[in-house]
């Protein structure tokens, strides 16, 4: 928090709530993994209040910030709100104003989205990846993924790894001459005479 967090929050008094101009609706059906972290992006720092200049509040920087450093740890809204210094009321309003979406729903796209790198990156199995990114129950890690991707930790593993190899080039350039390889006498001969 800055230095001025004694002073009352200016944007944390009741103010009209607004409907969102961007245009951007939250999907019905399960986004891809892309379509997550943009839709997080693109809504934690675009602001409804159109006072601040779409710049977002403390509140809402620090919550990601924390959220940031601590997603694989126990995160309450009863801690946020007291990081913030706010009620818990007010906190989660001014939070989903800004961001469009609980400070809930941030935790757990933000931690589907390191599983998303851990399973992609690591030979990590599942029940450990759950809980590297803060899920203790191999059951809800998967129940968490499924909601937010659209599809089981495991098949997304398979799925992008099959993906990655079919992107992946040759190993070198093809190979146009298939004769036998000289003879091991040709080679010493080579290496004899310097040539």
């Amino acid at each position: 928090m800055d230095e001025s967090a004694g002073e009352p929050d200016k944007n944390s008094r009741s103010e009209p709530q607004t409907v969102p101009q961007d245009g951007i609706v939250p999907a019905r059906k399960s986004p891809g993994p892309l379509e997550i972290v943009a839709h997080v992006a693109r809504r934690t720092f675009t602001t409804l209040d159109r006072k601040s200049a779409g710049a977002p509040s403390q509140v809402t920087l620090w919550t990601v910030e924390y959220i940031t450093i601590h997603f694989a740890e126990k995160v309450s809204l009863a801690a946020l709100a007291r990081g913030a210094q706010l009620s818990k009321y007010h906190f989660l309003r001014k939070f989903h104003q800004e961001a469009g979406m609980t400070p809930g729903a941030y935790l757990k796209r933000y931690r589907i989205v390191q599983a998303m790198d851990y399973l992609t990156g690591t030979r990590h199995t599942v029940k450990k990846i759950g809980r590297m990114v803060g899920y203790r129950d191999p059951a809800a890690f998967s129940r968490a993924f499924t909601q937010v991707a659209g599809t089981q930790p495991y098949l997304y593993r398979v799925t992008r790894r099959a993906e990655a190899a079919q992107e992946q080039p040759p190993a070198g350039p093809p190979r146009t001459d298939f004769s036998r390889p000289e003879a091991p006498e040709a080679q010493q001969n080579q290496r004899s005479t310097g040539t």
